[in-house]
C-alpha cells in the first residue's frame, strides 16, 4: 500500500476497501491463472470465490472508485471508538473486568475491518451482519484444513458474539435500525468441545514436592479449594478461619453473581500450615515480595491491557525443570474429575467448582451438607498425598 502510495505521490483516501479491492484481483486472478481460462464471467467468479466474497470484494471496490464522503464522527470506526471508551469507563466502575474489555477490542477489530474503519456506520445491516458471520465460517474452515491457520470454533464465537453485541448498542443509541437477523439461531458455529485434560495425581505430588514457598501453597490451593490464579491473589484475611483452618467465599470471577454459592472449603494440613506462614497481615492475605498482589491487571489509557501474574511467572521455570506439559488452568479440573469419579461426592463437583446450581431442587430446597462436603475434600487431599 505504501508502495501505491509514493507512486501516486499522494494518500490513498480509503485504504480498507482498496485493499480489499486489490485482495479480490489476487485471489481471482490466481485461481484464474490455475484453470487456464481467458475471460471470467461473474458466474464463474461466483462459482471460484463464493457469493459472500464477491459481494465483499464488489462492495469495497465501488466504494473506492467512488468514495462517499462520511463525516469522521459517523464511520464505523468511530462508533467502534465510542464503544470502546463505554467499556473502560465500566471497567473504572468495577462493572467490567480489565480482560474481557480488552477481549472486546480485539473481536471487534475483525468486523469493522471486515465492514471498513471509514465506511458509514448506517451501512450495518442484516445483509452486512450475514456477510460477517460467512466470513467467521471461513475462518473456522481454514483452522480445519490448516491447523494454526484461521480461528477455533470458540474464538469465532465470540468475535461474533461481541459483534452483536456492538450492533444491539447502536441500535439502543438510535444510530441504525436493528438488523432482523440479529437473534438468528442461524447463525451457529457449533460446541467445539475438546477433550478435558487435566493432570495427574501423581504429577501433583510431584509439582508440590519440588515447587518452592508460596507457589507451593498456590498449586495446593488451586487443588484444594478449585481456586484460579485469580482467586488466590485475591483472597481476603476476612475469608479465611485462621482458627479452624477454612476458607469461605465465592469465586472471584462470580463474586457479584446472586445465584452462585458461598463454599467453605476444609483445608488440607499443609494448605492451612503454608497459608499461615505467608499471611501477608494485611486484607488481602497473600502479596508479592514488593507488597503487590499476584495478580494485577489495568487498562492503560491507550486502552492496552497491562497484567502481570506471579504465579504463572514462577510456575514457567517450575515446568521446564519438571518437564512437565501442564498448564495451572487445568490444576482446577483435577480436584473437579477426580470427585467425579467418586460414587457418591460426585455430586459435589458444580458446588466444589462455584458453579450455580442448576435444578429446581438444588436453586430452593436442598443445601449441601457442609459435613458431607468436608468429607469429600479431605479424601480428595488423600488422593493428591495430603491430609
Amino acid at each position: 500500500m505504501q508502495v501505491l502510495e509514493e507512486m501516486l505521490g499522494e494518500p490513498i483516501p480509503d485504504r480498507e476497501h482498496l485493499s480489499l479491492a486489490i485482495q479480490a484481483l489476487l485471489e481471482v486472478g490466481k485461481k484464474f491463472h490455475d484453470r487456464g481460462e481467458s475471460v471470467l464471467t461473474d458466474e464463474q467468479r461466483l462459482k471460484i470465490l463464493g457469493e459472500a466474497r464477491v459481494r465483499e470484494f464488489d462492495e469495497a471496490t465501488e466504494r473506492f472508485r467512488n468514495p462517499a464522503i462520511v463525516p469522521a464522527q459517523k464511520t464505523v470506526g468511530a462508533y467502534a471508538g465510542r464503544w470502546h471508551q463505554l467499556q473502560a469507563r465500566q471497567v473504572q466502575a468495577g462493572t467490567l473486568t480489565p480482560d474481557r474489555c480488552s477481549n472486546n477490542q480485539t473481536c471487534l477489530v475483525h468486523f469493522t475491518n471486515y465492514s471498513g474503519v471509514n465506511a458509514p456506520v448506517e451501512s450495518i445491516d442484516a445483509d452486512k451482519l450475514e456477510g460477517f458471520y460467512s466470513f467467521c465460517l471461513g475462518k473456522v474452515a481454514a483452522r480445519r484444513t490448516a491447523p494454526g491457520e484461521g480461528w477455533s470454533v470458540a474464538y469465532a464465537r465470540d468475535v461474533f458474539s461481541v459483534t452483536k453485541g456492538f450492533v444491539r448498542w447502536l441500535w439502543e443509541c438510535g444510530t441504525i435500525d436493528l438488523p432482523r437477523n440479529v437473534g438468528s439461531k442461524a447463525f451457529k458455529f457449533g460446541n467445539g468441545l475438546k477433550a478435558i485434560t487435566t493432570w495427574t495425581p501423581a504429577e501433583f505430588k510431584r509439582a508440590v514436592e519440588e515447587a518452592p514457598g508460596k507457589l507451593k501453597l498456590g498449586l495446593l490451593l488451586m487443588a484444594n479449594c478449585g481456586m484460579t490464579q485469580q482467586d488466590i491473589s485475591d483472597l481476603q484475611d476476612s475469608e479465611v478461619d485462621w482458627t479452624e483452618g477454612r476458607i469461605t467465599r465465592k469465586r472471584s470471577k462470580t463474586g457479584n453473581c446472586e445465584t452462585v454459592p458461598t463454599v467453605c472449603y476444609k483445608l488440607w494440613h499443609l494448605t492451612f500450615r503454608l497459608l499461615q506462614q505467608y499471611r501477608s497481615g494485611s486484607a488481602r492475605v497473600l502479596l508479592t515480595e514488593n507488597g503487590l498482589p499476584y495478580v494485577r491487571k489495568e487498562l492503560k489509557e491507550n486502552g492496552k491491557l497491562r497484567k502481570a501474574d506471579g504465579f504463572a511467572s514462577n510456575f514457567l521455570h517450575l515446568k521446564k525443570r519438571l518437564k512437565l506439559n501442564r498448564s495451572l488452568k487445568q490444576l482446577r479440573k483435577l480436584g473437579a474429575t477426580l470427585l467425579d469419579d467418586h460414587p457418591n461426592y460426585g455430586r459435589y463437583v458444580p458446588y466444589f467448582l462455584g458453579h450455580s446450581p442448576k435444578t429446581v431442587a438444588d436453586k430452593n430446597y436442598r443445601r449441601p451438607s457442609q459435613a458431607q462436603f468436608d468429607e469429600a475434600v479431605a479424601w480428595l487431599g488423600q488422593q493428591l498425598g495430603q491430609s
